[in-house]
Parts: C-alpha cells; structure tokens; sequence
C-alpha cells in the first residue's frame, strides 16, 4: 500500500489486494474454528474490528485520495492515524496468538498426559495378563499335568510287571477316577 501512497501505481496495489484477499480467507478460516470457543472469538472478534477500523479510517481513504487526486494528496492523510490504527491490529493479533499458543501448549500437555496414562494402563494389563497366564499355567501343572504324569508313572511301573504297585489316585476328580480303575462318569463304590 505505500508504494502505491508515493507512486500512484496501480501494480504497486497487486500486493495490498492480494494481501486483502488472503486475510478474509484467514479470517473467515478462524471463524469457523473458534466459533465454539467464546474465549478465542472474543479475541478473534476485536481483531477483526480493528482491521475493519484500519480500512476504514485509513487504508481505504489512503487508496481513495490517491486514486482521485494522485499520490501528493496522500499527505492530507495522518500517517500516525495509520499506525495507531495497524499497531492496535497488530496488539490484537498478538493477543489471539498467544491465547491461541497457550489452548495449544494445554491440549499438547492434555495429550502427553493421556498417552502417559494410556500407556501406564497398558503396561499394568499386560502385567495382570502375565500373572494370570502364570496362574493358570501353575494350576494345569498342579491339577492336570502332574497326575497324568503321577498316573502315567504309576502305569508304566505296573505294566513292567509290578503288579503290587499301588497307583495313588491325587489330582481332580477325573483323575482320581482314572488312577482307581473307575471311568470318569463311574459313580465311586460306596463304602
């Protein structure tokens, strides 16, 4: 825009409007985003309001007086209304940028701390899963392997011919069916 306040070029405004262009683009962009966040809007809002106060009571009459009159009639204008007008926009940027910067830095910490959480839950699961699987393997040890084997043993030693061995029925009951002689689903001998 000040290359086309001292010159009066119309190519000097190419910048400026696409300039222009860009911040509806943005603006309406953030709109969208923070419409749900009365915190950031706010923010958003005034920022928009001093962008407007800045076209208005300076770029565009900047622009206007010079296309009308020619770039000398860009002194009738007060270059410090300009500034006050661009610093109170850039003071509003800032503001939204650095609520914008400390939204991010708390849902970035949210994050680690879930993932710390979601981890530290993951490592206790696998945990109980390992104790679990321990204690199931220990009780098919103790109720089911090791009498097979007992009886197994048992067996053995009387099929090789020490027909007064005794097999110690032990175990659950299937097993201690199977070591007495008994099918499983023999009712026992009373008495």
């Amino acid at each position: 825009m000040r290359g086309y306040l001292l010159q009066g070029r119309d190519d000097f405004l190419e910048p400026y409007n696409a300039g222009c262009r860009e911040e509806s683009a943005q603006l309406a962009n953030l709109q969208q985003r923070l419409a749900k966040r009365p915190d950031l809007f706010g923010k958003l809002t005034t920022l928009q309001d001093r962008i407007r106060a800045w076209h208005r009571d300076y770029a565009d009459p900047a622009i206007n007086v010079v296309r009308s009159q020619g770039p000398k009639a860009a002194t009738l204008l007060s270059p410090e209304l300009g500034k006050r007008r661009f610093d109170a926009v850039r003071a509003a940027s800032d503001d939204l940028e650095s609520a914008l910067r400390v939204k991010a830095i708390k849902a970035r910490d949210n994050v680690g701390a879930a993932l710390h959480f979601l981890v530290l839950a993951l490592a206790i699961g696998a945990l109980v899963l390992v104790v679990l699987l321990a204690a199931i393997a220990r009780a098919l040890r103790v109720w089911v392997t090791r009498p097979i084997e007992q009886v197994a043993g048992d067996a053995r030693t009387v099929a090789s011919g020490h027909l007064d061995h005794v097999v110690e029925p032990t175990g659950p009951p299937d097993m201690v069916a199977l070591a007495s002689g008994r099918g499983v689903d023999a009712p026992a001998a009373p008495g």
